[in-house]
């Protein structure tokens, strides 16, 4: 009994020094919040997962952003064996009839170049191996010395493989993907060195940090170096330039219509597929023929001139 007594009045001491004091709610299960974002999508996994992914945006200098003029002197630095002038004549068909970009973000460094590589298809070496292997890639080469691959844009750039920046594993646009060729080994150190000076000498400033945007322009003796230069400086018209682009007739097997390829299939998959990148066939079929109203518009001008 005085055991008892004893506890009610312990309990009595307790009661008395906690009254008035409210123990606070427990608080809420912590929520993530979903802040509208530039280019930023969401993806509910679960109810109570968020993965938050950048989606891929196509890179384009800011208004009033500085944009150095390159001059890439295929000429002054081909070894005398066409090495070099093959390589431009295949970066200039894939400006002049794939529309790739001339205006490219410089992002040097193995972080950028490593990943681009696997977007393309470089990684893979789609132009090793026998007949039957590059078959199965899809892919064909000039010959068993072009076996190196000429991505274009480059893969320093953010232009270089998807042509987007943000990717991952994204399906393939074929509107931005850079394009692949198989070259001889020898001529892309030439064609390296070539584009270092060629940056050290570009206006009105070098092209040398992080993100520093350059329009590149070809000095070369090679088919579609010539034509690029005609059609950007407006002595091409539309239908011209697809007349160029399009033809297979007459041309020779070392032509790039028969040697520019684009990857297929998403990265990471060891079997790469790949395309021919024809414009205006396969996975380039987006690009129509011209209208016969701008044919006559282009007729029309001509007159006028």
């Amino acid at each position: 009994m005085r055991k008892l007594i004893q506890l009610a009045g312990i309990l009595s001491f307790i009661s008395s020094r906690v009254q008035g004091f409210v123990v606070p709610p427990l608080a809420p299960e912590r929520q993530v919040a979903e802040t509208p974002a530039t280019n930023i999508s969401t993806q509910t996994i679960e109810e109570s997962i968020t993965i938050v992914k950048r989606s891929p945006t196509i890179p384009s200098p800011a208004v009033g952003e500085l944009v150095r003029e390159v001059l890439l002197d295929c000429i002054k630095h081909d070894p005398g064996d066409g090495a070099l002038e093959d390589i431009c004549n295949v970066d200039c068909y894939a400006h002049l009839c794939l529309d790739r970009p001339t205006t490219m973000k410089y992002t040097p460094g193995k972080t950028n170049i490593d990943p681009n590589r696997i977007l393309s298809g470089y990684g893979v070496r789609p132009f090793t191996g026998d007949d039957e292997k590059m078959a199965a890639r899809g892919v064909a080469r000039l010959g068993p010395e072009h076996q190196s691959g000429e991505e274009i844009p480059f893969a320093s750039t953010a232009q270089g493989g998807s042509g987007q920046e943000g990717t991952t594993d994204e399906p393939v646009d074929f509107t931005t993907q850079a394009l692949l060729a198989g070259v001889r080994a020898e001529g892309q150190p030439i064609q390296g060195r070539a584009l270092a000076e060629a940056y050290r000498e570009a206006t009105p400033s070098p092209v040398q940090n992080m993100g520093d945007w350059f329009d590149i322009k070809y000095k070369s003796d090679s088919y579609y170096c010539l034509e690029l230069a005609k059609w950007r400086s407006g002595q091409l018209t539309a239908q011209q330039r697809e007349d160029i682009c399009r033809k297979k007739e007459g041309k020779g097997k070392e032509d790039p219509v028969f040697r520019v390829f684009v990857k297929t299939t998403k990265k990471g998959q060891r079997n790469a597929k790949f395309a021919p990148a024809v414009r205006g066939e396969g996975v380039f079929d987006y690009f129509k023929p011209v209208s016969r109203r701008a044919q006559t518009a282009e007729k029309e001008e001509e007159k006028e001139e």
